[in-house]
């Protein structure tokens, strides 16, 4: 297992068990020993997207990188198989482009600052350096695209910074929950379809997300669409026995949800369509979905601390600099 891979599946033990003074300092816990390489980066796409690169060594035997590219209302994944040899990231993502980024260290170590909810305040070093070769994505009809030859190692550090999150939901509570989905039965290369909204508290706004999973080969891609609509958006008949849906742009149309059976799907039926980052008018409804309609409630909770104004859970100080 790479040092890298160690470090991510071993950070909550090490954290919350300081290492023994008479043991050898694991990785990440002194300037002598930093963590070799992020094992990830980022850049910035055309039209206000953002792109993330990932090495998922998790898996030794079936290595993968994960490029995201997002924006305000949309994401797209790609995952293809990866080489991260010499902590280098390696990788052909087929017609959106390929990654050979060779990993150069300055030799000097950088200190990070790691502050969420589970675990105490941590310091990790990093080693500095720069990813250096050539990067290049390029969305489908050009909803983005992006090309460079160096990134910054502290471009990378990102995934340490992150605390993750976890969700609670209840069934019955105050709000509405729909959850729809496509039968994937005969349909290729697609692995699955899905439509969704969260409406927590009556009169609250209603957030509505959509998801399509696509496999190419050797190379799978995701996609992703969200919006947050006006209580207006959606209409729930007494019951819950039916339901109409008419949320905002990235989606047009409308989708309409009716009860067939107690304690079974129910139908779910419109002209309801999304426009997901390089493949627009999706179908969101239709003979082939269903759907539940429930009283629940579903909430999101960042895994960081609280941290003053201005103030990052990581901060790097390169020395010398």
């Amino acid at each position: 297992m790479s040092p890298r891979s160690l470090l991510a599946g071993c950070l909550a033990t090490l954290v919350l068990s300081a290492p023994a003074a008479d043991a050898a300092t694991p990785v990440g816990f002194s300037s002598s020993n930093p963590i070799p390489s992020p094992g990830a980066f980022y850049v910035r796409g055309s039209n206000g997207y953002t792109l993330s690169v990932f090495a998922d060594d998790r898996r030794p035997a079936r290595p993968r990188v994960i490029v995201s590219a997002t924006n305000r209302t949309g994401r797209v994944t790609v995952e293809a198989p990866a080489d991260f040899g010499e902590e280098g990231i390696v990788a052909d993502l087929g017609r959106y482009g390929q990654i050979d980024m060779e990993w150069q260290p300055s030799g000097v170590a950088e200190e990070g600052k790691i502050q969420c909810r589970e675990f105490p305040p941590t310091t990790l070093w990093f080693a500095g350096g720069a990813y250096v070769g050539s990067f290049s994505f390029h969305g489908e009809d050009g909803f983005t695209d992006a090309e460079v030859q160096s990134v910054d190692g502290r471009q990378g550090w990102w995934r340490y910074e992150s605390c993750g999150y976890t969700v609670s939901e209840g069934y019955p509570g105050p709000g509405i929950l729909l959850d729809a989905e496509r039968s994937s039965k005969g349909r290729g290369r697609e692995a699955y379809r899905y439509f969704s909204l969260v409406q927590n508290k009556p009169g609250e706004k209603v957030s509505y997300g959509a998801g399509i999973g696509e496999s190419h080969g050797r190379i799978d891609v995701y996609r992703a669409a969200y919006a947050l609509g006006g209580r207006g958006s959606l209409r729930v008949g007494a019951g819950l026995d039916k339901a109409e849906v008419r949320p905002p742009a990235p989606f047009a149309g409308r989708g309409v949800f009716e009860r067939i059976q107690r304690g079974r799907p129910g139908r779910w039926w419109g002209a309801l369509e999304v426009d997901f980052p390089g493949r627009p008018d999706v179908s969101l409804a239709g003979g082939s979905w269903s759907a539940s309609l429930v009283h629940g409630f579903r909430e999101a909770h960042p895994g960081r601390s609280s941290t003053r104004p201005g103030t990052r859970p990581i901060s790097l100080v390169g020395a010398g600099r």
